[in-house]
């Protein structure tokens, strides 16, 4: 990608980052402005991109949010794309999630860690 094409992302606001990225960026703690990069088509596979609504996992300490959230998905390998408001938002419910500031989110349920004794027994009782 050459330098006018990042330009013309900008000017656009045709910034996004994937997925993957996201994800990686919250283990490494890094914020959107380290980790942006523009795209016109899949980073991961060069497939065509189509907007949609895709729900997002986010985990910050001990807690899980779901949020429903606009992307950019690819139509070959499913990569996602965010634009950079749609990150600081992560970026900040993470950190509600961090400090246990959750007062304004809606309860979804309970989760649950699955142990390997537990996934074992399963296996086994649906082989018998």
């Amino acid at each position: 990608m050459d330098i006018q094409n990042i330009i013309a992302a900008i000017r656009h606001n045709r910034i996004r980052i994937t997925d993957h990225a996201d994800e990686e960026a919250q283990t490494d703690h890094l914020s959107f402005e380290e980790n942006m990069k523009p795209f016109d088509r899949c980073p991961i596979c060069n497939g065509k991109l189509v907007e949609k609504e895709v729900e997002k996992l986010l985990k910050g300490g001990v807690h899980t949010a779901v949020l429903t959230v606009r992307a950019e998905v690819c139509l070959r390998c499913g990569e996602r794309l965010y634009a950079s408001d749609t990150v600081k938002r992560f970026e900040q419910i993470r950190h509600k999630l961090e400090l246990q500031q959750v007062g304004e989110f809606q309860p979804l349920g309970q989760s649950f860690t699955v142990e390997q004794e537990v996934l074992d027994a399963i296996d086994e009782a649906t082989t018998l």
